[in-house]
């Protein structure tokens, strides 16, 4: 474990949120949940390094994918691309897990390629994937019409880092859609 400054803004001082346990898989190790005190950010300080964070995410945590349904949600997930009225969509998910959502928008005409650090999840041979943290994604020019982070922001120890790299290499009336936990839902 290892602690960190607020990544949004530098800062140091944290006001304790919660502590929860990783209720699936450990149980019995719990993590704190802090609020930066500057700027709002909350995060699990302290936090699992790099190295440990396949031990939280093991084998069994990609199979839950395989296990549901997920359509329904991937529906919800793909109108909000609905703006993005071009032809040759090009869509980058970032930790695109086992590949469904890219798949599944694959269906509705993309052209898909997806990010995945995890060494757990399952490997990915019908498109393009890139297994390294998106920041050193081989990439710097606008290449993407939309770029995707459903809950995963808040699991990357770089989140700002993410946002640069989008930046970069989404095309200049992309669009960026990220999902992450709310505070006002705890």
């Amino acid at each position: 474990m290892e602690e960190v400054v607020c990544n949004l803004c530098g800062s140091n001082k944290t006001k304790h949120v919660y502590s929860m346990p990783d209720v699936h898989y450990f149980p019995d190790e719990w993590f704190n949940v802090v609020e930066c005190e500057k700027c709002g950010l909350g995060y699990v300080n302290p936090r699992p390094t790099v190295q440990e964070l396949a031990k939280y995410y093991p084998k069994s945590f990609y199979q839950y994918f395989e296990q549901s349904s997920h359509e329904k949600r991937y529906a919800i997930e793909a109108s909000y691309l609905n703006g993005t009225n071009i032809s040759n969509k090009r869509l980058l998910d970032i930790g695109c897990a086992n590949g469904d959502f890219p798949r599944y928008m694959r269906k509705l005409g993309w052209e898909v390629e997806g990010v995945e650090t995890s060494c757990n999840s399952k490997l990915i041979s019908d498109f393009r994937v890139y297994y390294i943290d998106f920041t050193q994604i081989p990439l710097n020019e606008p290449r993407y019409d939309a770029i995707t982070a459903w809950a995963v922001l808040e699991h990357v120890h770089d989140p700002m880092g993410y946002f640069r790299k989008a930046s970069k290499v989404l095309k200049k009336d992309g669009t960026f859609v990220f999902l992450v936990t709310n505070f006002n839902s705890i």
